[in-house]
């Protein structure tokens, strides 16, 4: 929300009070991703084979096809320490536990208002692995 007026670079005028958002539709958008609505945990794997976008399709990259962790000037500093923190995370679930999605179940967008989010009421099946003992 503007907290006083403002006048942008390119002469939009926002009066104060007035309330604003950045749409983040590009990441639904089918030019953008092949088949956007529809779960790929490949999708930027491939991205960065494709020539031209090796780095583009990296976890901290910026671009105005993936607001994420915003672009330009106010792209956020601290990307690279989340992308980090995320991985640990990630390496940590994934040796220490078996995880699926139901049979027979597949993710949903979930459409509110302008937002689209994946469905948080989504079922996993999760246990922890048996650790083997190394003498």
């Amino acid at each position: 929300m503007a907290t006083d007026h403002v006048e942008l670079s390119d002469g939009t005028k926002l009066p104060k009070g007035s309330s604003m958002m950045v749409l983040a539709d590009r990441h639904w958008d089918p030019s953008v991703y092949k088949n956007p609505e529809q779960y790929d945990g490949y999708r930027f794997l491939r991205m960065r084979a494709e020539p031209g976008k090796e780095s583009a399709a990296s976890l901290v990259s910026t671009s105005p096809d993936h607001l994420g962790f915003g672009y330009g000037l106010h792209a956020c500093p601290g990307r690279f320490f989340a992308a980090h923190e995320v991985k640990i995370a990630m390496c940590h679930i994934l040796l220490k536990y078996d995880w699926r999605l139901p049979q027979g179940q597949q993710p949903k967008v979930r459409r509110i208002g302008l937002f689209l989010d994946a469905d948080p009421m989504m079922k996993v099946e999760i246990r922890r692995r048996q650790e083997e003992l190394v003498l």
